[in-house]
């Protein structure tokens, strides 16, 4: 906590991510908690589209025991290091892919489900220029028809925090305008290319 910060960075953002990363692996409520906080807190300093800017263990796949709190800052975490980039093609592939792997973990919590939900309905037009349907981020895969089916279980209940939060970031999502032309970003092969029409 001390040697990552903004002020005075005595590690790399690498070095402290492998630290987070054994931390959110452990099975103590505690030191995952005070992992997803550092996370959160240093999360605009990231790249989305550099793995070893993001935990591995949650690089596509999910932990559904996380406490609520922990849950909440790794979502806010992953937007705020998603808003903090520029739009490009790889944020918006690596964000759908990191979305979709808590969506589909969390098959018991309908709340979590409608609010990550609400995150993926916002990315559906950005990612449908793309042409291209798989998306790929880490070892992961996701199919744009599986992310418009987990966006289909968006759904809003205004009492809680995460909810609020999921709102006003799928906004953020929503507005969240490329530096340039999506088109022209690096295709995953390295290829440049022009969007399907459809």
């Amino acid at each position: 906590m001390d040697l990552w910060t903004p002020e005075d960075s005595q590690v790399s953002s690498e070095t402290a991510i492998l630290v987070i990363d054994v931390a959110l692996g452990t099975d103590k409520p505690t030191v995952q908690l005070v992992a997803a906080e550092i996370l959160c807190r240093n999360s605009t300093r990231l790249n989305p589209c550099q793995s070893l800017h993001w935990p591995s263990s949650v690089e596509g796949t999910w932990n559904t025991e996380f406490s609520a709190r922990t849950k909440l800052l790794i979502v806010d975490a992953l937007i705020r290091m998603t808003l903090g980039g520029p739009a490009n093609e790889c944020a918006f592939r690596a964000v759908a892919v990191r979305l979709f792997g808590i969506w589909e973990t969390e098959k018991d919590d309908p709340r979590v489900r409608g609010c990550i939900g609400k995150l993926l309905k916002a990315l559906i037009p950005r990612l449908e220029t793309l042409g291209y349907s798989v998306f790929t981020q880490g070892n992961r895969q996701v199919t744009l028809q599986h992310v418009r089916e987990a966006a289909d279980s968006a759904a809003t209940k205004p009492d809680g925090f995460l909810d609020h939060l999921s709102t006003n970031f799928a906004d953020q999502l929503r507005a969240w305008r490329p530096t340039h032309d999506i088109q022209s970003a690096p295709h995953p092969t390295g290829e440049n290319r022009q969007p399907s029409p459809h």
